[in-house]
C-alpha cells in the first residue's frame, strides 16, 4: 500500500499542471473519491498572501465545505531531513472586473458589488491563505480523505 502510494504521488508530481510560477498538484485517494468540489487554476502572491483562483461549478459546495472545517490549509517548511508544520488560514473571496478598462477587485465573497457594477464583465473566485512561498515552503489544501491540493514556488 506504501508503495503504491509513493508511485502513486511520483505519477502526479510528474503530470502535475505547472502554472505562472508555482507547481500546482492535487493528489486523491485510491478508492474512487468524489469529484474534487474545485481545482486551483493559477496562483497570485501578493506580499505574505497567497491567492489560489479557482475554477468552480459549485462555490456554495466550496463554501459549504470550508466553513464546516472540511477544507483545511497547512504551511510547511522542509530543510534537509526536518520539516515543520503549522496550520494557515483559509479564505473564500470572488475577484471582480467591473469594466473592461477597470482592474481586478478583490472582494471577501459575502461582499455586494461595488456601485456601477451590477453587471459585471468576470467574476473568478479564490483562496486567500497567510502564506509566503519560496525554496522548501509549500501550502496544501486538505479534503479529508479524498483530495489534497500541493503549491510549491516552482524551482
Amino acid at each position: 500500500m506504501k508503495t503504491r502510494m509513493i508511485l502513486f504521488l511520483f505519477l502526479f508530481v510528474l503530470s502535475g499542471p505547472v502554472l505562472a510560477e508555482y507547481n500546482i498538484l492535487r493528489l486523491q485517494s485510491e478508492e474512487p473519491p468524489p469529484p474534487p468540489p474545485f481545482e486551483i487554476a493559477s496562483v497570485e502572491a501578493h506580499g505574505e498572501l497567497l491567492r489560489l483562483l479557482l475554477s468552480t461549478d459549485n462555490i456554495g459546495g466550496v463554501q459549504t465545505l470550508l466553513d464546516s472545517g472540511q477544507l483545511i490549509a497547512q504551511l510547511s517548511e522542509h530543510r534537509s531531513d526536518d520539516a515543520e508544520y503549522w496550520p494557515g488560514t483559509l479564505s473564500l473571496g470572488k475577484a471582480v472586473v467591473c469594466t473592461e478598462a477597470a482592474n481586478r477587485l478583490y472582494l471577501a465573497l459575502a461582499d455586494p458589488l461595488p456601485e456601477g457594477c451590477a453587471a459585471p464583465i468576470s467574476i473568478n473566485y479564490y483562496f486567500e491563505t497567510n502564506a509566503s512561498l519560496g525554496p522548501g515552503r509549500d501550502v496544501a489544501i486538505g479534503y479529508d480523505p479524498h483530495h489534497l491540493w500541493l503549491v510549491e514556488e516552482k524551482q
